[in-house]
């Protein structure tokens, strides 16, 4: 170190400059283990070695030297008052501040050498940092990181994969030479068209549709006759068949050319030509009523899975996002249709339409008010029902004014036994929402909890106020504005069955609390949905009623029997 009484001149260096010299690094012991480390390795790099023999043959040759003022030249060999180079300064043991590696290798070919020689200025003004603090404050300095910003981004654009690729919506030129070779083929070479049999090897075969829809496609292109032409089936593949998603196939093939969208009229054919095909569904051949209420059941249910928006028109994306073809190419390979869960099981259509029977009491296929308020032991709140009447899930579709048809109980079933669903959660949020303003406030809440309170007290169980209510309902959504809870919050959260039991349906709110926690672990294990649990446990009760009714029947027959031969 320089000694404050050195007669040594500083050049231009005042005496606050002169003091910040005094840096002992001996009480730093740590910090000059590193600084040695940086200058070590910096002293390594091809381009220091490179500005280094470059600094001292400009000394050799009585060049300026950079950072130093072109006014005051020095020899390297001259004893004078001006700072020529660091050891002139500081004396023979004297190193320059190690700048960051990172920092170096950045900034090497603009600034190494202004930032190593220019200790007549900012360079002395202050101790040595971190590397890690320079590396920091250096990226804080915009010129120092957009020197060569097009170069970064051209070096790795091409390495960043695509992640998003649109969807083709043709079937690529070989795909297509392919597919209407095969189609050819499939056609006898001989004769005056495809017949049915033919074209349901084809449809299957090629095509992959499943068997029921053979016989309505092939009355589409037959127009009333036997056979169908090479020219119309080649015409239907360019027409219909062009894309290469399967399920869009399947949509364009049962729509009507007319539109572009699925009604339901659209799925009757298909679902009739099921129901005489299928060998689970021969049975129902006796019975020509229930077979319009299957199909039907199964076209609703078909509507409330895929038909997001509730309008009764199945978009093509709708379509493509959803399980319908795997579905009914399902049904095609199980014998028991009960097996398929989704839209086509009987044993689900048997529980929605004895359900509705009970409810029915006047058998004129009409629910009222009253009729609704009956379901399961009276468990659902007369405000709620009276949104569902005033068509705030969904508008009711019986055409009598007041009264619910047989799809809007299907609706409203599927959505009471699976509220969790996104279906579900939509239909019971528009009951909720009584302002219509898409978010549930608490007065919302308490306007539909304020009966359940109403109902505990009646039933002697345990009160448990608004407040309360509202604070845990809050809890378990965990709403991203407070006080307004969306139909986002209700679908991030996963408790929405908790969540509407608790505003509206007494027995569920009820049996929640009161819930054995064994036999909730179970019911996970299951893999099955609420909805297949309930339709299950629902299904055996029935049946078992019903034989027990049977069994009732055969005893008085007997009895009847037995008195009148005695």
């Amino acid at each position: 170190m320089l000694d404050s009484n050195s007669k040594r001149p500083f050049g231009g260096l005042d005496r606050e400059s002169r003091k910040m010299q005094r840096v002992d690094l001996e009480g730093f012991a740590h910090s000059k283990v590193k600084l040695n480390e940086l200058f070590l390795h910096w002293l390594s790099l091809q381009s220091s070695q490179e500005l280094i023999t470059g600094l001292l043959n400009d000394v050799a040759e009585a060049r300026p030297l950079p950072g130093i003022p072109s006014a005051c030249p020095q020899s390297p060999t001259a004893n004078s008052s001006s700072p020529t180079s660091p050891r002139s300064m500081q004396g023979a043991n004297y190193s320059p501040p190690p700048r960051s590696p990172k920092n170096f290798r950045n900034n090497a070919n603009r600034t190494a050498d202004h930032e190593l020689m220019h200790l007549g200025g900012d360079a002395l003004r202050s101790p040595p940092l971190s590397p890690s603090v320079l590396h920091n404050r250096n990226i804080a300095r915009q010129p120092l990181i957009d020197s060569q910003p097009e170069e970064k981004r051209g070096r790795y654009a091409n390495a960043i994969p695509t992640f998003f690729t649109p969807k083709a919506t043709v079937i690529s030129a070989s795909q297509a030479d392919m597919e209407l070779l095969q189609l050819r083929q499939a056609i006898p070479p001989h004769g005056p068209g495809v017949d049915l049999a033919s074209f349901g090897a084809i449809a299957q075969g090629l095509w992959r549709f499943p068997k029921f829809f053979n016989k309505t496609i092939f009355e589409r292109l037959a127009q009333g006759g036997d056979v169908v032409t090479e020219a119309q089936l080649v015409q239907y593949w360019q027409t219909i068949l062009q894309h290469p998603d399967p399920s869009a196939r399947a949509f364009n093939a049962i729509k009507s050319p007319d539109r572009n969208v699925l009604t339901k009229e659209d799925f009757v054919p298909f679902v009739d030509e099921l129901m005489k095909e299928h060998p689970g569904l021969q049975f129902l051949k006796e019975t020509p009523e229930f077979q319009e209420r299957y199909g039907e059941t199964v076209v609703a249910r078909i509507f409330y899975s895929v038909n997001l928006h509730g309008n009764g028109k199945m978009t093509l994306s709708e379509m493509v996002n959803s399980n319908l073809l795997e579905t009914m190419l399902g049904v095609d390979q199980q014998p028991d249709i009960n097996l398929v869960n989704d839209y086509f099981s009987y044993e689900h259509f048997y529980v929605i339409y004895c359900k509705f029977w009970e409810l029915d009491t006047d058998h004129d296929f009409l629910l009222s008010r009253d009729d609704l308020l009956r379901y399961t032991n009276h468990s659902l709140t007369y405000r709620v029902v009276e949104r569902i009447f005033g068509g705030a899930p969904r508008a009711l579709t019986s055409g009598v004014e007041d009264r619910m048809g047989y799809e809007d109980f299907i609706w409203f079933l599927l959505s009471e036994e699976e509220k969790g669903t996104s279906q579900a959660i939509d239909y019971w949020f528009r009951c909720l929402d009584m302002d219509g303003d898409t978010k549930l406030s608490p007065p919302d809440m308490l306007h539909f909890y304020t009966e359940q309170l109403h109902r505990m007290e009646c039933m002697s169980q345990e009160i448990v106020s608004f407040e309360d209510i509202l604070c845990q309902l809050t809890d378990m959504i965990c709403p991203e504005v407070q006080a307004e809870i969306t139909i986002k919050d209700i679908k991030a959260c996963q408790m929405a069955p908790c969540f509407f039991n608790t505003l509206f349906n007494l027995n569920k709110f009820l049996a929640f609390e009161q819930r054995d926690p064994f036999t909730a672990r179970q019911e996970q294990a299951d893999d099955m949905t609420e909805w297949e649990r309930f339709a299950r446990h629902e299904y055996l009760r029935l049946t078992a009623d019903e034989e027990e009714g049977e069994d009732l029947m055969d005893d008085l027959d007997g009895e009847l029997d037995y008195s009148l031969y005695k």
